[in-house]
């Protein structure tokens, strides 16, 4: 094993202990994930400013309104759906 080689698996090793706690961590993060209500997205979109020199255009309010509206339209057919035909849909057992 020549000296590159050796470094890399020293470093490796060094950083194991990090890379299992950001492994456990993301596990975690996908067993328990956080829910976003249709209130929590609009809220934050109702003060959304555009990048640049400031001034506002009609297309930035207007890709925001439709972001948001399509968010709340497909929130609203998963919960239709749901209601409709909870056999279909996945449930942890």
């Amino acid at each position: 094993m020549n000296k590159s080689d050796h470094d890399r698996v020293l470093r490796v090793l060094n950083h194991y202990p990090n890379m299992i706690r950001k492994i456990s961590i993301l596990r975690y993060e996908l067993e328990h994930p956080t829910t976003v209500t249709p209130e929590d997205m609009l809220e934050p979109m109702n003060y959304a400013h555009g990048d640049g020199d400031g001034v506002l255009s009609s297309t930035v309010s207007n890709k925001t309104l439709y972001i948001a509206m399509n968010y709340r339209n497909l929130y609203l057919l998963e919960i239709t759906n749901f209601i409709l035909y909870p056999r279909f849909h996945k449930t942890k057992p």
